[in-house]
């Protein structure tokens, strides 16, 4: 009777095949193209089966995300959806962030070789193991991504007595790095997959806690995390929805499994279904998305647009430019007259690049400057911004000084009822609850007192730390499992810092210093890697040439795949740009550029007949 009762939260209309599995009863997956509300789903399948009891407490929701921005947009949005009490058993991670957990509190159930000591270093610096192989066999592999797979793909590396001279040399080199306490984040997976599969009881956990597990992007998933996966929670009563686009599949050369979809629908008896609707690009994109989805391998199915648009809504062009100094003037130019006249933002505007966004990316933030508009390279500060003791700092100091901050508002409270142990809403707890509100409003007054003294870094660092100690840094640790390790955690601070300080020397004023740094004012350049997820009214793409696209020969699926993804997130507007010369050669020097290689990509976009082309030469 729940189940009829229920409906879509926050006035959302979502089609059938939507609605039909968000109430699947087992296993399923989900191909949505770009626009199609893949996150929405998810967070309104959280909103059923917690407000319909069908996920019933104490168990929870486990959803697995790619992306630290994307676990956090997924938890955000359930919290909206949901009821305080019932969104607390939503747990949103990254496939990290899940394996991390479970070594970090269940280690010393590994063998002892293999158990890691606390506060085990992360190392991201890959050219390091490849200096670690060396040291055990310099013949052993060229290719530094050889040396990073070799050490996590067998289940079998924790044998005693290996065998092969593979297994002696990984385990070689496993035994060197736990010696110093650091591994990878591959290696933290492969440990966490034979953690569960050599303790059952540990599985078992793990089942009766979560009774739902999401995955968002399953494009994505490497082979790694599907071993991981499936050692969880293979034959088990635990649903699996996985939700994602073969067409948005852009992380082969990281691992990607490319048969991710058929191998989950196969282990895991799992259902398919699939939605059409593109909510996002206006129609003109939306044909363009449709022709290019035809030269994708895999793709069966045809986008549609949203009834809510006009025909002739939508822009496509492509600017061709003498160099980068002309491209720079151009684009800036046109981002000026569009906010002046459209009414746009500079954060609904999206400069995107195949890869090197510093480069790529330099100049146009130069001309941007000069007329008044802030841009920043975002490959920096993306990761960093969805720091939860960034995001909590910066929420508070946004209340202190601003009347606009309802949102942040909510933030902090719920995460102070957590700290505080305060996880429900109930008579017994309005006591309670009511203290936490008293305390923070009290504590604001005495912190605008403290900002407003501030006279250099040393100052607002001093004011930071006591922040941190109102939330409580052994509470912080606790919950937020990262910050465990103490080196991080004061790392993370620091550069929080670092980041305050460089834009209040700028802005002058804390609520402005806030807003800037999490990006309200500026235009983000970025790659299109870092792009999956987002979207934005306008979209101009950078450097539609041959050297962006040096692997398109070798790997033309993947490479036409991140063309898709650039081309998709665009609401109304998608700009090309190409240079005749650029300055990205060697030392900066100016480089002549083609587009012999990706002469395909251009005839797509021709193909359409809704390219408008300016060539500015």
């Amino acid at each position: 009777m729940i189940e009829f009762e229920w409906q879509p939260v926050d006035g959302f209309t979502l089609e059938s095949e939507a609605l039909d599995a968000i109430k699947a009863t087992s296993n399923i997956y989900v191909i949505a193209g770009p626009g199609a509300g893949k996150t929405e789903l998810l967070a309104q399948k959280a909103s059923y089966l917690l407000e319909a009891g069908i996920c019933l407490f104490p168990r929870k929701i486990l959803a697995i995300s790619f992306k630290k921005d994307a676990a956090k947009n997924l938890g955000e949005r359930v919290r909206k959806r949901c009821r305080k009490e019932l969104s607390s058993r939503f747990v949103s991670l990254t496939y990290d962030a899940f394996a991390k957990g479970l070594i970090d509190r269940f280690y010393r159930a590994l063998p002892e070789n293999y158990q890691p000591l606390p506060n085990f270093n992360i190392l991201t610096n890959m050219n390091e193991i490849k200096y670690e192989f060396d040291l055990v066999d310099k013949k052993f592999s060229s290719s530094i991504s050889d040396h990073n797979r070799c050490l996590t793909e067998s289940k079998l590396l924790f044998s005693v007595n290996p065998d092969s001279k593979k297994e002696q040399v990984v385990n070689a080199v496993w035994k060197n790095l736990l010696k110093r306490n650091t591994i990878t984040f591959q290696m933290i997976t492969r440990l966490a997959e034979y953690l569960i599969r050599v303790n059952p009881i540990l599985r078992k956990c793990l089942i009766l806690t979560y009774s739902h597990v999401f995955l968002d992007e399953y494009q994505d998933t490497t082979t790694l995390q599907y071993d991981l996966l499936k050692t969880c929670f293979l034959k088990s009563d635990t649903i699996i929805t996985a939700v994602g686009d073969q067409k948005q599949r852009i992380m082969l050369w990281a691992g990607a499994d490319k048969n991710a979809f058929t191998n989950f629908e196969q282990d895991f008896t799992a259902q398919k279904a699939t939605l059409l609707v593109n909510y996002r690009s206006a129609p003109r994109l939306v044909t363009i998305q449709q022709i290019l989805a035809k030269h994708i391998e895999g793709d069966e199915s045809e986008c549609k647009e949203s009834t809510n648009c006009l025909n002739n809504e939508g822009i496509c062009e492509i600017w061709y430019c003498n160099g980068h100094l002309q491209e720079g003037e151009v684009v800036s130019k046109n981002i000026h007259n569009w906010i002046k006249n459209e009414n746009l933002k500079p954060n609904d505007i999206c400069i995107l690049v195949r890869m090197k966004s510093d480069k790529y990316g330099a100049k146009l933030i130069e001309y941007l400057n000069e007329l008044g508009i802030e841009a920043r390279d975002e490959s920096r500060l993306q990761d960093f911004l969805t720091e939860d003791i960034v995001r909590l700092i910066c929420a508070y100091i946004y209340i202190i000084f601003s009347d606009k901050g309802t949102n942040e508002w909510n933030e902090i409270m719920n995460a102070l009822k957590i700290l505080r142990g305060v996880y429900h809403e109930n008579e017994d707890d309005i006591d309670d609850i009511k203290k936490i509100e008293n305390d923070l409003q009290d504590s604001l007054h005495s912190f605008r007192d403290s900002f407003n003294k501030i006279q250099n870094k040393t100052d607002m660092e001093k004011v930071v730390c006591q922040i941190v100690e109102f939330f409580g840094a052994s509470e912080l640790s606790a919950y937020y499992q990262q910050y465990r390790n103490q080196d991080y955690f004061t790392k993370t601070l620091q550069s929080l810092n670092d980041e305050l300080w460089n834009y209040f020397e700028k802005k002058q004023n804390w609520a402005d210093t806030v807003e800037s740094l999490m990006g309200k004012d500026a235009v983000p350049i970025m790659t299109t890697h870092k792009s999956k997820g987002l979207e934005y009214d306008t979209v101009i793409f950078i450097g539609l040439e041959d050297s962006a696209f040096w692997n398109f020969r070798k790997q033309p699926e993947e490479e036409t795949c991140g063309f898709f993804v650039a081309l998709s997130r665009a609401k109304r507007r998608v700009i090309f740009t190409y240079c005749k010369v650029r300055n990205t050669g060697r030392n900066g020097l100016p480089e002549s550029q083609s587009i012999n290689s990706i002469q395909d990509l251009y005839k797509i976009l021709k193909s359409s007949n809704l390219v408008y082309e300016t060539d500015l030469r």
